[in-house]
């Protein structure tokens, strides 16, 4: 009787730890660092070397290296550099409207999570909507990831900060994993996760009022 029983906490630990466990072997292996003249698509050692610490595979094709993002940051800057200044001016004025898209697309997206999240914590219906929540959030991380992007590509484009700092966007968090986990969630991981969607929200409009304000300053002067 006592070996079943341990049997089974150890099969519902173990069913709990699952979400967690890939969570962890996908950040470690995000974390880990890249071995230059590897290819990390197919193995093959047969690399072109384009730039410091960046390769081109022979076999396959595949770009990669652990200077990629220093040699794509001066891709874009000597494209940025052979553009004349109207075009540049134009161009970073179309970043910042896409950003200003994007932004408003994260926050759409971020108040439906807010909705289900107070829905979560006062248990409405007796439903669980921790995986709605986590991929409406990630959702909307990405929108400001993006926006990020542009806000990023029009400072390049008019040698001056438009906002202050980046934005602040990740693609997953532990409160929300824990919020999507069938033995994890909770009120009290309900409470975290709401707290989470807030803090992104606070984030988007922050930016966004940066952003507001850079392009009618941008579109005074067009």
């Amino acid at each position: 009787m006592l070996i079943a029983y341990g049997v089974g906490i150890l099969g519902v630990l173990g069913l709990s730890s699952i979400p967690l466990y890939r969570a962890y072997r996908m950040h470690r292996a995000a974390s880990e660092p890249i071995e230059d003249g590897v290819c990390v698509a197919c193995q093959s050692r047969d690399c072109t070397l384009l730039a410091p610490a960046v390769y081109r595979c022979n076999k396959c094709g595949f770009e990669a290296g652990s200077g990629m993002p220093a040699y794509r940051k001066a891709l874009a800057l000597a494209q940025i550099d052979a553009m004349d200044p109207k075009a540049r001016f134009e161009s970073a004025l179309a970043d910042l409207r896409e950003s200003r898209l994007a932004l408003l697309g994260a926050q759409g997206l971020l108040d439906n999570a807010g909705v289900m999240s107070a829905m979560d914590i006062v248990d409405l219906e007796n439903l669980d909507r921790g995986s709605a929540k986590q991929s409406v959030v990630v959702a909307a991380a990405r929108e400001m990831q993006r926006a990020g992007n542009c806000i990023e590509q029009a400072s390049a484009k008019l040698r001056q900060q438009l906002t202050e700092g980046p934005v602040k966007a990740e693609l997953g968090s532990l409160e929300m994993l824990l919020d999507s986990s069938l033995f994890g969630d909770s009120l009290a991981t309900d409470l975290l996760a709401h707290a989470r969607i807030d803090a992104l929200k606070a984030e988007t409009q922050r930016v966004r009022a940066q952003v507001e304000h850079a392009v009618r300053r941008l579109e005074a002067r067009a």
